[in-house]
């Protein structure tokens, strides 16, 4: 890294910068010396620029190491236009290690586009929106099932029937998960969302999680964010990826998921990707003694495309996400 720079997020300005490698502490506006950590690599060749996120979650770490390990690698004279990243989005939460703010207690991924005079968290998201994702010819968010989740390594993509839902669709196969999800329509308060309203096409991808950064995760994250620089010709190279093994469809909303009934030990009868009928149990929510005080059925047919790994479950908590193939509709 050439240089550590500290300045208000307002006066970030990318384009402004020569060529070369940069770190910056942008500090984001409100009586709290607070900042978000961003990583910049100017090209010595005009290009498109790739803005990456990772940690608006702060128990999800493996995009954190991935934009990291990328970051570490990409030299100006092989870029050719920009790669942004904000390794650690969310940094009270990650220090936390917890899935929302300890400052307010809210989500950072559903506050999107934020306030300039907001809570800590609208705050850091005002700032992403105007200074970094403001900046994307292409966004990435890097996500994971952090603590109490479990998803199959996959690529969300934009499946509208926009611009730049085509760009995103090419972008996902490129990524190279085995899993590729559609989205036809997005919530508000996401990342992805705030690309979208500024017509920038968006990826995010998921992993396992655990609380953990498994060495096979950490490949398939660099791996995919190169693929992603490769395609969008920003960095040489081939674009090695694999065909997905899964196509699917649906939303991606955990506000929509499958409810547990019931507050106990959570204790899973199917595992993530497994296809799954109406009516079939999910898995089955214990007492203190062992005794099944509530079953959780499939609604609907699809694929478990979320499971809850981490056993104590409140009610009301997300259990499952069920997805359909990409094609097939459900009720």
């Amino acid at each position: 890294m050439e240089r550590l720079i500290t300045l208000p997020f307002d006066r970030f300005d990318p384009e402004a910068m020569g060529p070369g490698r940069y770190g910056f502490h942008l500090l984001l506006p409100g009586a709290e010396a607070m900042s978000l950590p961003v990583l910049l690599v100017n090209g010595l060749h005009r290009g498109k620029a790739l803005v990456a996120v990772a940690g608006v979650h702060g128990d999800e770490f493996e995009g954190i190491r991935a934009l990291q390990d990328v970051f570490a690698r990409l030299r100006p004279e092989r870029v050719h236009g920009r790669f942004l990243a904000v390794p650690v989005a969310n940094p009270s939460a990650v220090q936390a290690a917890r899935r929302t703010s300890p400052d307010d207690g809210q989500n950072l991924a559903r506050v999107f586009p934020g306030r300039r005079d907001g809570t800590v968290t609208e705050r850091l998201a005002f700032a992403l929106s105007e200074a970094v994702i403001a900046r994307a010819d292409f966004l990435l968010d890097l996500h994971s099932g952090g603590i109490a989740y479990e998803f199959p390594p996959l690529v969300g993509y934009d499946g509208s029937e926009t611009a730049w839902g085509g760009a995103s669709r090419e972008a996902a196969v490129a990524f190279g998960a085995p899993v590729l999800w559609a989205h036809p329509a997005i919530p508000p308060g996401r990342t992805i969302s705030e690309a979208a309203r500024r017509h920038i096409p968006w990826l995010y991808a998921e992993a396992p999680g655990g609380g953990r950064i498994a060495p096979k995760m950490l490949r398939f994250y660099v791996r995919g964010v190169l693929n992603l620089l490769a395609h969008l010709r920003i960095f040489p190279g081939a674009v090695r990826s694999r065909p997905p093994r899964w196509h699917l469809v649906g939303e991606g909303d955990l506000e929509r998921a499958i409810l547990s009934p019931a507050s106990g030990l959570f204790v899973p009868q199917v595992r993530v990707l497994d296809h799954v009928r109406p009516g079939q149990p999910l898995g089955s929510v214990r007492d203190p003694f062992g005794k099944a005080i509530a079953t959780i059925e499939a609604p609907h047919e699809g694929y478990v495309v979320m499971l809850r790994a981490l056993p104590p479950v409140a009610e009301g908590e997300p259990i499952a996400l069920l997805a359909a193939a990409k094609g097939v509709s459900v009720s």
